[in-house]
């Protein structure tokens, strides 16, 4: 098997645009009893980043009941499950638009400690641009020295941990 190379892009103005666009989508398929929280996050989400293209999503359900409903109405309208990166706090789907953006998608407890994770990291690197772009030199400096998917996740994790967390 190939290694899997990640691939990344400098900051593109449409990834807001297609955040927006799939909140839309996920508020018109979530029934309306349930309240949900859409937040974008991750790289994507905080402008100027280098960033793999696609776009991470958190959705927060305030009754955690709720959750597994979601969970199916996901199901239900073709979001891939991904059973091997989901635990019991955070279920995570996959998305290929016909715009041919890609979507991540974390759904979880809202107010839980991974929504809150999720929401710290990407207000940290909102309000301070130089751990933002310290941040981006490490992508860049796995992708120059040919870091696979594993080590690129393993090294980004450990300076969330070390930086942001």
């Amino acid at each position: 098997m190939a290694k899997q190379i990640p691939q990344l892009s400098y900051y593109d103005t449409r990834w807001k645009h297609f955040f927006r666009v799939e909140k839309q989508a996920l508020l018109s398929i979530i029934p309306n009893h349930i309240k949900a929280h859409i937040i974008h996050i991750g790289s994507t989400a905080v402008d100027g980043m280098v960033a793999r293209p696609i776009i991470d999503i958190v959705i927060g359900i305030e009754n955690p009941l709720d959750v597994y409903t979601v969970k199916d109405v996901l199901m239900f309208n073709k979001y891939a499950f991904y059973t091997k990166r989901s635990s019991l706090d955070d279920i995570v789907f996959y998305k290929q638009s016909v715009n041919g953006a890609e979507y991540v998608l974390h759904l979880t407890k809202y107010n839980g400690e991974t929504y809150q994770s999720m929401l710290k990291m990407v207000k940290t690197l909102l309000k301070n641009k130089e751990l933002a772009q310290r941040y981006s030199n490490v992508k860049l400096q796995l992708i120059d020295a040919g870091a696979d998917l594993l080590m690129y996740a393993k090294i980004k994790r450990k300076f969330i941990r070390e930086n942001i967390m």
